[in-house]
Protein backbone atom coordinates (compact mmCIF):
# COMPACT_ATOMS: atom_id res chain seq x y z
CA UNK A 1 0.00 0.00 0.00
CA UNK A 2 3.11 2.27 1.11
CA UNK A 3 4.29 1.96 -2.83
CA UNK A 4 0.47 3.05 -4.47
CA UNK A 5 1.36 6.00 -1.71
CA UNK A 6 4.60 7.26 -2.87
CA UNK A 7 3.41 6.18 -6.78
CA UNK A 8 0.40 8.73 -6.53
CA UNK A 9 2.31 11.42 -4.50
CA UNK A 10 5.02 11.64 -7.54
CA UNK A 11 2.56 11.77 -10.11
CA UNK A 12 0.71 14.67 -8.07
CA UNK A 13 4.29 16.69 -7.22
CA UNK A 14 5.21 15.79 -10.84
CA UNK A 15 1.87 17.29 -12.13
CA UNK A 16 2.05 20.38 -10.16
CA UNK A 17 5.56 21.31 -11.12
CA UNK A 18 4.87 21.17 -14.61
CA UNK A 19 1.93 23.39 -14.75
CA UNK A 20 3.66 25.62 -12.45
CA UNK A 21 6.87 25.47 -15.04
CA UNK A 22 5.10 26.13 -18.00
CA UNK A 23 2.81 29.08 -16.32
CA UNK A 24 6.67 30.64 -15.69
CA UNK A 25 7.27 30.17 -19.13
CA UNK A 26 4.29 32.49 -20.75
CA UNK A 27 5.33 35.14 -22.58
CA UNK A 28 3.07 38.75 -23.35
CA UNK A 29 1.76 39.57 -26.69
CA UNK A 30 4.09 41.34 -28.86
CA UNK A 31 4.13 44.65 -29.10
CA UNK A 32 4.62 44.87 -32.76
CA UNK A 33 2.75 42.84 -36.00
CA UNK A 34 4.81 39.13 -36.48
CA UNK A 35 5.62 38.36 -39.65
CA UNK A 36 5.87 34.25 -40.30
CA UNK A 37 7.99 33.59 -42.91
CA UNK A 38 7.34 30.85 -45.26
CA UNK A 39 9.91 28.69 -47.25
CA UNK A 40 7.42 26.50 -49.09
CA UNK A 41 4.83 27.66 -51.29
CA UNK A 42 1.19 28.19 -50.39
CA UNK A 43 -1.08 25.01 -49.46
CA UNK A 44 1.42 22.91 -48.16
CA UNK A 45 2.02 21.17 -44.83
CA UNK A 46 4.14 24.22 -43.71
CA UNK A 47 1.40 26.57 -44.98
CA UNK A 48 -1.36 24.53 -42.86
CA UNK A 49 0.74 24.84 -40.22
CA UNK A 50 1.73 28.61 -40.24
CA UNK A 51 -2.05 29.40 -40.78
CA UNK A 52 -3.09 27.27 -37.62
CA UNK A 53 -0.47 29.17 -35.69
CA UNK A 54 -1.33 32.35 -36.81
CA UNK A 55 -5.35 31.62 -35.49
CA UNK A 56 -3.56 30.75 -31.98
CA UNK A 57 -1.91 33.84 -31.97
CA UNK A 58 -4.72 36.04 -32.63
CA UNK A 59 -7.15 34.47 -30.41
CA UNK A 60 -4.39 34.86 -27.34
CA UNK A 61 -3.19 38.40 -28.73
CA UNK A 62 -5.76 40.33 -30.63
CA UNK A 63 -4.45 43.24 -30.80
CA UNK A 64 -1.35 42.02 -33.19
CA UNK A 65 -1.44 40.70 -36.80
CA UNK A 66 0.45 37.38 -37.61
CA UNK A 67 1.29 38.16 -41.78
CA UNK A 68 2.59 35.08 -43.17
CA UNK A 69 4.89 36.22 -46.31
CA UNK A 70 6.22 33.45 -48.64
CA UNK A 71 9.70 33.88 -49.42
CA UNK A 72 12.10 30.83 -51.22
CA UNK A 73 15.08 30.53 -48.72
CA UNK A 74 13.32 31.89 -45.83
CA UNK A 75 14.40 28.51 -43.05
CA UNK A 76 18.11 30.08 -43.88
CA UNK A 77 20.03 31.96 -41.47
CA UNK A 78 21.08 34.15 -44.66
CA UNK A 79 17.56 35.90 -44.56
CA UNK A 80 17.44 36.41 -40.57
CA UNK A 81 21.25 38.18 -40.92
CA UNK A 82 19.98 40.47 -43.82
CA UNK A 83 16.67 41.41 -41.88
CA UNK A 84 18.82 42.26 -38.46
CA UNK A 85 21.38 44.28 -40.58
CA UNK A 86 19.23 46.05 -43.06
CA UNK A 87 16.96 47.19 -40.66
Amino acid sequence: MKFLNMKTAGLISGLIGTLLATSVWAQPCPEKNVNYWQAFTPGGESDLSARHQQTVLKRKCPAIETIVQYKAGAGGADVVANQYTAG
